[in-house]
């Protein structure tokens, strides 16, 4: 990937310039409606990524004022984990864990999920981008980071932990869930082919179908899947019929790059 979108190295007010930049000319198509509860975006931190991000978070905040984002990223692992407790250190401060929400899924999911350090190495890159991105576009907001397993395992299925996260937050006011998207890698830039291959899976988010989506993205050999699919489950058992494509393009260095997309449902 390129470097990070937010250097390190950055002040405070020079960070807060550089999120705020993210989101300067951005207008939220007019048919998104209110009340979001699901938005699927890059798992990317090029400057790319962080603004397809941002600009999601954006639509997100405008249309739902969300208090608190679960969100799933995926990792080498058999069996989910739930960072419950804790903060988590960003260039503009720290961000809070929702710790009663996040008490609440673990009690749900039992031993289905594993409880993990917020200081660990689980900790992705979406889930440190989500929040530093909030510190300017959603003050207050608070985070239930979930690692996922890349694909269904033998202790892990996305549909089935996707229905019972809708179940659990469609209770909770404010919340929201946000995850992290992998589209196919660009064989030759702008080619037809990276399109269909593209618009084959990001069809089954607009009209949600888990069944499909998965299937098509196995086709053409995704293996980070499982957010999504768990992000559309969710969606759906919150009442979702549509989802609404925000953009399309790339993220990554030019010899590297993937398809990009955020949506919202």
């Amino acid at each position: 990937m390129n470097k990070p979108a937010l250097d390190p190295r950055l002040t405070r007010d020079e960070t807060t310039q550089v999120v705020e930049g993210l989101v300067t000319g951005w207008t939220i198509p007019e048919e998104v409606p209110q009340g979001l509860s699901t938005a699927i975006v890059p798992n990317s931190e090029c400057p790319e990524g962080a603004q397809f991000t941002a600009r999601t978070l954006h639509t997100l905040v405008l249309r739902s004022r969300p208090r608190t984002l679960v969100v799933l990223s995926s990792e080498d692992i058999e069996k989910p984990e739930l960072v419950a407790m804790g903060q988590i250190q960003t260039a503009l401060g720290a961000s809070s864990v929702d710790e009663r929400l996040a008490a609440r899924i673990a009690s749900e999911l039992g031993t289905s999920i594993e409880i993990v350090s917020g200081d660990s190495k689980n900790i992705l890159s979406l889930q440190r981008m989500v929040p530093l991105l909030c510190q300017v576009l959603a003050p207050g907001c608070r985070f239930v980071p979930i690692i996922l397993p890349r694909e269904s395992t033998h202790e892990f299925t996305p549909e089935k932990l996707g229905a019972k996260l809708g179940s659990i937050l469609q209770t909770e006011q404010g919340a929201c869930l946000i995850a992290g998207f992998q589209l196919p890698k660009r064989e030759k830039l702008g080619s037809s082919d990276n399109l269909s291959d593209d618009a084959s899976i990001i069809r089954h988010i607009l009209e949600p179908d888990t069944k499909n989506l998965m299937t098509s993205s196995m086709l053409v050999n995704i293996q980070d899947f499982s957010p999504v699919v768990v992000a559309v489950e969710h969606s759906q058992k919150r009442h979702a019929q549509r989802g609404f494509l925000l953009e399309h393009g790339s993220v990554g260095k030019q010899d590297q790059q993937r398809g990009a997309a955020s949506l919202v449902l």
